[in-house]
């Protein structure tokens, strides 16, 4: 039997939410895998990826890195949303050409003719295409990949960016990592 429930947001998504419900202490003992930066992520694109499918892993990393979305912990899943993307348009593609509803040639027997063969009539029956339903579950695979890294308007609607405010101690470190400005010392009062 499964976990109950919904399946908990990703930490990196309630973050930038501002943490609905005030629950991050629950995801204290988390572990934060490292963070990677553009470069990085383009680099360790698997090598099993094809042409197409590399241009969809560095689309996805280009996007999602910059949003501190994408750890190298999902690489993993970003390899498997870049090879379902690509795979879609590609049976998309021959979908589109032969269209979703092809006909089936269907014949059955009606009868006998005067020396007693067997007549047979045919008919041309419309069925859906099976790469429709292909074509379907990888559209179903790729949202809900996109889904996990934010990426549609539902995942998105309680997300907000934040603003870079500065604290007060960005302030008071900026204040004291200025130089030193020499002191000019009081003049002195002499007395005749």
């Amino acid at each position: 039997m499964g976990l109950r429930g919904p399946p908990p947001k990703p930490t990196a998504l309630e973050k930038a939410e501002g943490w609905p419900g005030h629950r991050k202490g629950k995801r204290a003992a988390e572990p934060t895998p490292t963070e990677l930066t553009i470069a990085e992520a383009k680099r360790r694109c698997p090598p099993d990826l094809q042409k197409d499918e590399r241009r969809w892993w560095r689309y996805y990393a280009e996007t999602l890195v910059p949003l501190n979305v994408v750890s190298e912990a999902d690489l993993v899943a970003l390899a498997r949303l870049a090879k379902a993307t690509a795979e879609r348009i590609r049976f998309e593609a021959v979908m589109n050409k032969s269209g979703p509803i092809h006909f089936h040639e269907k014949s059955w027997r009606i009868g006998k003719d005067e020396k007693g063969n067997p007549v047979m009539a045919s008919s041309r029956v419309p069925m859906l295409s099976p790469l429709y339903s292909v074509v379907s579950g990888l559209r179903d695979q790729e949202l809900k990949l996109l889904r996990e890294f934010g990426m549609t308007p539902a995942s998105r609607t309680n997300v907000h960016a934040l603003e870079n405010k500065a604290s007060a101690h960005d302030e008071l470190m900026k204040i004291l990592s200025q130089p030193r400005v020499p002191r000019v010392p009081p003049p002195s009062f002499a007395t005749q």
